[in-house]
């Protein structure tokens, strides 16, 4: 996903936040950010996308100093009574599901020609819509535990979702 040598001039990247529930008939979300994400937006985005859908109970979030680090963004969660699932592994990227996500899209989008962020941003929303129609948000939560067994097997290197049928 990048313009290699097609203009040096061309901004090549989309900031993102996303998240994926596991709960039927509640939409997946991506939205584009202006600009790099900070806690005011964090914030803004977990009251409209996860703490009316986790209303007394728990989200994962990774491990960006946005999420995690931030003593206002503590506070606001837990103010709202929605727990932050702290205990998560940092490098544990195979067994993240927005992680696995990302690399699906990445591999589904690299080589595709975007010169633009506008063009960029128009592949990927095309990536996550077909993916959502597709069901594989739901089969990506519902995996990890045969994730996890392979990443095991695997001595921590990625597993690759062939591996897991």
């Amino acid at each position: 996903m990048h313009s290699d040598s097609h203009g040096l001039n061309v901004k090549n990247s989309v900031a993102v936040w996303n998240s994926i529930y596991c709960v039927n008939g509640v939409p997946v979300v991506m939205n584009k950010l202006d600009c790099r994400l900070d806690t005011s937006q964090y914030k803004k985005l977990l009251s409209a996308h996860v703490f009316l859908i986790v209303v007394g109970g728990s989200f994962i979030h990774d491990y960006s100093p946005v999420h995690t680090r931030a003593k206002s963004v503590k506070e606001f969660i837990s103010c709202n009574r929605i727990q932050a699932f702290e205990g998560w592994p940092k490098k544990s990227g195979d067994l993240m599901p927005l992680e696995i996500v990302w690399k699906q899209i990445v591999n589904k989008v690299n080589g595709k020609l975007v010169f633009y962020e506008d063009d960029l941003w128009s592949e990927l929303s095309a990536c996550w819509e077909l993916m959502d129609q597709e069901g594989t948000f739901v089969d990506i939560i519902h995996t990890p535990l045969n994730r996890s067994r392979k990443v095991i097997q695997n001595e921590g290197d990625w597993v690759f979702d062939n591996d897991l049928k």
